[in-house]
């Protein structure tokens, strides 16, 4: 995992924790060079394609938050869009995150204060991890998910990608069967309010407290 100390490219999109990411960039990044990428209502995030060519090749960071619409699709699309234009984004681990030294960390991935990662785990690229949760060892998280403050995954728990996971979420304990120890959060899910998560979750269901915490498909 390679930590940010000189002056590199560094995309704004609505950063989760903005003042964080200030401070971050204060500590870490001297003479950071910044971009600033707008939300577009009902289409993302526009990256304008002079930045896009400027970027190609070159090492940056990204902060890019879930925008008006609120899941984990326009920082999928902006995260995207850079790496097809040759674009390297690194990691940022901000200061007091704690993390196992043989943790795997993807590109573009954010690990926020106080959260903390055990040995074993994986997460792919361009998931942010938000203050004060708690990954417990051996967990897997795939890519473009978002787990949000105090969140706490249970050891072995797995998480595929495009994962909303809201404040305060609890996913896993111990199981009634020995052979199906471990809880897996299938692609797409979306949790919007605290739930303790007790089972495995089918892909593209939402939880969410607006509609009477009924689960939908997304169709």
């Amino acid at each position: 995992m390679r930590m940010v100390t000189s002056g590199i490219p560094v995309i704004l999109a609505q950063p989760y924790l903005p003042g964080m990411v200030r401070r971050y960039l204060g500590h870490r990044v001297a003479g950071a060079d910044i971009r600033r990428v707008d939300w577009r209502p009902g289409m993302g995030f526009d990256s304008d394609e002079a930045m896009l060519a400027e970027l190609a090749g070159r090492e940056c960071l990204l902060f890019a938050g879930m925008g008006s619409d609120g899941n984990t699709t326009a920082r999928a699309g902006l995260f995207a869009s850079l790496t097809r234009a040759g674009a390297r984004i690194l990691p940022a681990v901000f200061d007091a995150a704690l993390l196992a030294e043989d943790v795997t960390l993807g590109h573009g991935t954010l690990v926020y204060p106080q959260a903390i990662i055990d040995g074993g785990v994986s997460i792919g690229y361009n998931t942010l991890i938000g203050p004060n949760a708690i990954i417990e060892a051996g967990c897997v998280i795939g890519n473009h998910c978002v787990i949000g403050a105090n969140v706490i995954l249970k050891a072995g728990t797995r998480v595929e990608s495009s994962v909303l996971l809201a404040d305060g979420c609890h996913v896993g304990e111990a199981r009634s069967f020995p052979d199906r120890p471990f809880i897996t959060i299938r692609r797409g899910v979306a949790v919007r309010d605290a739930t303790r998560i007790r089972d495995d979750m089918a892909s593209n269901v939402m939880i969410d407290a607006s509609v009477g915490d009924t689960i939908r498909v997304f169709r």
